[in-house]
């Protein structure tokens, strides 16, 4: 028995093995793709995210700043029935003690502990009241 393989055969064998190899390839690149198409979309979404927290910090800042361009921390703005409250700014201002305790109406023992709780600096300055 003499078989012959002709040219039409290989060709079809070649071109069904060829057609089972890009099946093959597509069913497992596939999965992989939609992956990589699910990723860049969570990362739009996030680039998406973070612009807008950029804005609303943004938005948060100017109303902070608005805020602090508002405030009065003079001596004289602040209420009266808060002696301690105004020593603590006066005190981190770098006020001396005497400046503090006549502002406030504080005792000697008093403006101490305020002094030693809240003074930023070692050196008192004096009129630093009235320069600021």
């Amino acid at each position: 028995m003499n078989y012959t393989i002709t040219d039409e055969d290989i060709f079809t064998k070649k071109s069904s093995l060829l057609e089972k190899v890009i099946l093959k390839f597509f069913k497992k690149q596939s999965p992989v793709e939609n992956q990589i198409d699910g990723l860049k979309s969570d990362y739009a979404m996030a680039l998406d995210q973070c612009q807008m927290m950029k804005q609303h910090i943004q938005e948060l800042e100017n109303k902070i700043d608005q805020m602090n361009a508002t405030m009065d921390l003079r001596p004289e703005a602040l209420e009266p029935e808060m002696p301690y409250s105004t020593a603590i700014v006066l005190a981190k201002r770098g006020c001396s003690k005497e400046e503090i305790r006549e502002a406030c109406g504080l005792t000697d023992s008093e403006t101490d502990l305020i002094l030693t709780l809240h003074n930023k600096s070692d050196s008192q300055v004096p009129g630093a009241i009235l320069a600021n």
